[in-house]
């Protein structure tokens, strides 16, 4: 069904610089911060953009893209100042973040679900398959998608509080869908 939206996801994307075009002179430091916290994981920049204006302004901008093209972003703060993460809204955008993970191959039996992309694409990165759910907490719909997709399910949140709840509550929801018990994997302390 047609969702009706104000803004399209990827009209948005007419507001954002690829990353890879950022230089040293004429750019904000943020954008060159988010270019440097690219580079500093090993990351290619041509996989995201940068916000210079509007609401989503000088943050570093993940695309979440398919055969289509873009279809959701998360946008992260640079600097300690705002919220960390803004993503798309449902009213303006007719997307929910807890219906979206970010793009992986469902080719394979296995998947790591990380709590944010950035863990994903790093993991994609170094060639092992993982999707992001954009938080800590794994939703019912985000679990279906898994379930009918993968052979296996490995949990990495982060080694947090939020992510050691999220670790406990996604548990629970998948063992109330009878699901068998993922692998959980969590970074040392």
């Amino acid at each position: 069904k047609e969702i009706k939206r104000s803004v399209n996801v990827s009209d948005e994307f007419k507001n954002f610089k690829p990353l890879s075009d950022i230089g040293k002179r004429s750019d904000s430091v943020s954008a060159l911060i988010a270019k440097r916290f690219v580079r500093s994981r090993k990351l290619p920049e041509s996989r995201f953009y940068f916000a210079s204006s509007g609401k989503y302004a000088n943050r570093l901008v993940i695309p979440y893209e398919d055969a289509k093209g873009p279809f959701y972003f998360q946008a992260r703060q640079m600097v300690n100042v705002g919220m960390k993460y803004l993503n798309p809204t449902y009213s303006e955008h007719g997307v929910k973040s807890s219906e979206i993970l970010y793009p992986c191959s469902s080719n394979i039996e296995y998947v790591i679900l990380t709590e944010g992309p950035i863990d994903a694409i790093t993991l994609q990165e170094a060639g092992v398959n993982s999707t992001s759910i954009q938080g800590s907490y794994l939703s019912r719909h985000q679990i279906m998608e898994v379930k009918n997709s993968f052979k296996h399910v490995v949990l990495s949140f982060d080694n947090d509080e939020a992510g050691r709840i999220g670790m406990k509550k996604s548990l629970h929801l998948i063992r109330r869908l009878n699901m068998p018990t993922p692998f959980i994997v969590q970074p040392p302390k």
